[in-house]
């Protein structure tokens, strides 16, 4: 866990994790919902989620996946 300090005082990105990373990679919310099979609409909506604490584990397991992250999850 000690390694773990350091990531836990990263601040989460202004835009959230899932908008950083999905940017980073140069991939546009249409190609991450259809990764998701979801609607381009589902996206922006689990990017909001996230930036309001609303996001299920599930639901950011399932995004971590589809943007070929592993979610971590520390208590």
């Amino acid at each position: 866990l000690m390694k773990m300090r350091k990531a836990i005082n990263e601040p989460r990105p202004n835009k959230g994790w899932i908008k950083a990373i999905r940017t980073a990679l140069e991939m546009t919310s249409a190609q991450l919902a259809q990764r998701l099979s979801v609607d381009q609409s589902r996206v922006i909506k689990l990017e909001q989620a996230e930036m309001s604490d609303a996001i299920t584990l599930k639901s950011l397991r399932k995004v971590a996946s589809a943007l070929d992250c592993e979610l971590v999850y520390v208590l």
